[in-house]
Order: structure tokens, then sequence, then C-alpha cells
């Protein structure tokens, strides 16, 4: 059977890689999932101006040559037969209804959760119209969720949330946290560089900011650790200003996905300062399953994994707050560094691995497959 997954965009202008991201990391990873267990065909569709069919790391990706949802869908069933195709939906914001059709719809943790920062929808932010604006997301996302045959959320929070509009939403969904990949050997804890990585994308909703002006604060008050920055965004002037203030405290660099264990394992600390908008994220798993002791804001589904003092520590996103806990992140022991650093790396091997998670999918598709109309 084909299992066709929809995405608005998987690839880099010139389709000749995969873009970066964390739900493109998703999809690649599930379509090598699907298509080694060799009993499904596993291929990508996605918007484009111009048909096109291409193969990238042993994955076809296909190019509907039209960026409206009718014209996709006339494409779909011209090209493909309801009863030799499972579709699933990437991600939920692009899934749609299509007849006769079996399919899948992923959702990738609750997006609402922060005001609205970026563009227009900044004038909602305000206290007349924020209720208003609230409102009428948790009624789009209700209407997202009820798109397709199943829903696989990433985390406890969403379908917990969704449930509080009727307990029969718990029958046709299914929770398949998000994964990481586990590394052969840990680089000793001993020989991790006293530093805070704090890979992210550099915007708004990461807390870019916000850990900016705890970073400049903590240094006002004589702390010792250094940070460094991985990755890039339209909010990198901000963390270009913190270097210009401490320029031997503060790196600014970025690597390759493939290499986020390998990059990650130099690390005592990882910071995930987010004020919204997470899932389980992909960061948060792979700082832990390098061995790095987490520091992460409690929201989304980062609080269905950190256990604060056990394998991360949790904070509030608030500058004072996040203050507190570099200071106490300071003074850790080697010892109290070492037991939550391996707590961290062995939730990730049990929990939140990628044969867990590969596992995990296979049986759901098997499932789906087998629903009778």
């Amino acid at each position: 059977m084909n299992i066709l997954i929809f995405i608005n965009d998987i690839l880099n202008e010139e389709k000749i890689e995969f873009s970066i991201g964390g739900i493109q990391t998703y999809i690649r990873e599930l379509c090598h999932v699907i298509n080694g267990d060799g009993i499904d065909n596993a291929l990508i569709l996605q918007y484009s101006k111009e048909e096109f069919s291409i193969n990238i790391d042993g994955i076809k990706v296909i190019g509907t040559g039209v960026t409206t949802v009718s014209k996709v869908k006339s494409f779909i069933t011209k090209n493909f037969k309801a009863k030799d195709t499972l579709l699933i939906f990437a991600t939920d914001k692009h899934s749609f209804r299509i007849k006769n059709f079996k399919s899948i719809n992923i959702q990738h943790g609750i997006a609402y959760d922060v005001e609205a920062f970026e563009g227009r929808r900044r004038i909602f932010s305000s206290p007349f119209l924020s209720p208003i604006y609230k409102f009428l997301q948790r009624s789009n996302a209700r209407k997202l969720a009820s798109h397709g045959n199943h829903l696989v959320c990433v985390d406890y929070n969403y379908f917990n949330w969704i449930k509080t509009y009727g307990s029969w939403h718990g029958d046709r969904i299914t929770v398949i946290p998000n994964f990481s990949k586990v590394p052969c050997e840990l680089n000793n804890n001993s020989s991790r560089d006293r530093k805070v990585l704090i890979a992210r994308r550099f915007v708004e909703r990461r807390g870019i900011g916000l850990i900016c002006k705890a970073i400049s604060d903590y240094y006002e008050q004589g702390g010792e650790l250094e940070f460094v920055f991985a990755g890039e965004g339209p909010d990198k002037g901000i963390i270009d200003n913190l270097k210009n203030q401490y320029p031997s405290r503060i790196s600014i660099t970025k690597f390759h996905p493939n290499d986020s264990l390998k990059f990650h394992s130099n690390f005592q600390f990882a910071l995930i300062p987010s004020l919204g908008s997470e899932g389980t994220t992909l960061s948060l798993l792979e700082a832990m399953s390098s061995g790095c002791i987490t520091i992460a804001t409690h929201v989304g589904g980062i609080t269905n994994i950190v256990i604060d003092g056990f394998n991360g520590i949790m904070v509030t996103p608030r500058t004072k707050d996040i203050l507190e806990t570099l200071w106490k992140a300071e003074k850790l022991s080697k010892e109290e560094c070492y037991r939550m650093s391996m707590n961290a790396s062995n939730t990730i091997k049990y929990s939140f691995s990628n044969h867990r998670w590969g596992n995990d999918w296979l049986d759901l598709v098997d499932r789906v497959k087998n629903i009778s109309y």
C-alpha cells in the first residue's frame, strides 16, 4: 500500500535536499521507518508551482504543481487509488477532508498558548481582543482535530485538553511522543565543558529575548558560566547585542541536524527557554539523549518529559526564575551533574527512543489500514 504523506513544503529552494526543521525531520524519519519495514511504500507529497518527482535520501518526493487544497484533492484522487492508499497529514494545520481515503492526522502540540507575536496578529494581544482571538484559535484547533480517521498527538497535554470537549475524542486519538536517536556511548561527564547550549530557532516564542535578559542579569551579578547559541532566525540581533557586551562569554554558531547528538555531547547544560507553542520538542529530547542537564520551561509537552531535579531542571518562563536557576546550575556538584545526566539519557533510551517511536507508528499504520468504512 502507498503511504502518502502530505506536507506544505519539505524541500529547500533548489529541491536537492530536505529543509531543516522539526516537522521535516519527523516526516523524513517516518518515511524511513515505513519503507524499512518492507511492507508499505512511503512517499511525500507537497505543494509546488510545477509538478515534479524526485528521489532524495531514498524517499520519493512529489510536487503537486498546484497550491490550493481543492486542486491537491483532485491531484490525489487522479493519481492514487483510495483502496491502495493511506494518507497521512504531516501537520493538522494543513489537513483536510477527502472522500473515500483513509487518513491519519498529526497534531504537533498546542501552538496557541502564547500571545500573538508576529505581524498584524499583534493587535490581538490587547486585553479586549485577546479573549476573542483565543476562542477562535481553540475553535479552529477542534475543527482541524476532526480531520482524518485517526489523530496522532505528540504529547498528553493536547490529548487531555481535547477530551474536555467530550470523552469520545479519546477513541480516535493515539499519543505517540516525539523521539530522539540514542548515542551508542555517552561522552564522559567530566570531559564536558561547563557551558550552556541554547540550540533553538532565534524567535520570540522560543524565549530568545527572555534568556538574553536573564543572561545579562546573571553576568552583572558575577556569573561564570559561558553560553553558546546555535541556530538562526530574526532575533539574532538580540544575541549579537549580548555578545557585544560579553564577547568572551557568548558564542554564536550552528550545526547540521545530523550532527546534533555529537554537538550536544560537548556541553554540560542545555537551555530550552520557550514561552509556549511546544510539543515533545526534538531539541529537548536530543539534549537529554546526549546526556546534557536540561534547564527547560514548563510549557507544552516539555512537562511530559522533564521531572524537576531527577532528569533535568524545570523553570517558569520568567527572567527572575531563570536567573535563579542559572545560579543553582552553576553550583551543582559533579555527583549531582552525573546523576541528572544519566537519568536524562536513560529517560530517552527507554521512553523516547527512535526505535520505540517507529514501532508505535508501524502499529498505528497497520490498525488504520484495516479500518472498514
